[in-house]
């Protein structure tokens, strides 16, 4: 909700920086101007679909559980180095509790004990994105797709294994692969999109943010 609100200010604050700028009339962007050099774009988006919760995976001595909601946040920062490719760092961040039962005796007598496992992964990354502006230059409309690589540090409060459960930081690496779509509403934000593969989620919505060198793009 925080992040909702924050991304709502920064349009309002958009919005005013627009129209006290002389130079931008009210006209949409023509779709060859939805992405160009010297520009730097800041994205916050909420992921869908997590990959890690559903990819949860307990032991036989354990009974399947559920994981509590969760929404991954990714923050991008990305800059432009021509008129179609541009390079980006981001930070995603996810957190949710899985809860299962773990095999017991009591004199003999089975039984399941309840344990919760907090997760919480963080996931730094570097991606370069084509943009396709120039071969589809649909009014307003920004589409890119990007390749690159990303460390997910997964921490686990409670991870269970054959025999016992234990507070572990889980690293891996992965190769990242995104088809992103910008609708800008004026010159300086846009609503985001994107799919794809990155062991986070499968899908991420949020809005886009435009800085210019320059006075005009």
């Amino acid at each position: 909700m925080r992040i909702f609100l924050v991304s709502a200010f920064l349009v309002l604050i958009s919005f005013s920086a627009q129209a006290q700028d002389s130079t931008t009339t009210n006209a949409a962007i023509p779709g060859y101007n939805t992405f160009s050099r010297k520009t730097t774009l800041f994205t916050i988006s909420l992921g869908l679909a997590d990959w890690n919760k559903q990819n949860y995976k307990l032991p036989d001595s354990t009974r399947y559980g559920s994981g509590s909601g969760s929404l991954p946040v990714y923050f991008r920062l990305e800059r432009a180095v021509n008129n179609n490719i541009s390079i980006a760092v981001s930070l995603a961040y996810d957190v949710f509790r899985y809860n299962y039962s773990r095999e017991g005796y009591t004199n003999g007598v089975l039984f399941y004990r309840p344990v919760t496992d907090k997760v919480s992964i963080i996931s730094p990354g570097l991606q370069a994105f084509y943009h396709f502006n120039k071969l589809i230059p649909v009014r307003n409309l920004d589409l890119s797709v990007g390749l690159g690589i990303a460390a997910n540090y997964i921490k686990h409060s409670n991870y269970p294994s054959s025999d016992t459960i234990s507070n572990v930081i889980k690293p891996d690496v992965t190769l990242t692969a995104r088809l992103a779509a910008r609708y800008y509403i004026n010159r300086h934000a846009s609503a985001f999109l994107d799919i794809g593969y990155d062991k986070m989620s499968l899908l991420s919505l949020g809005v886009s943010f435009r800085f210019f060198d320059k006075h005009k793009p």
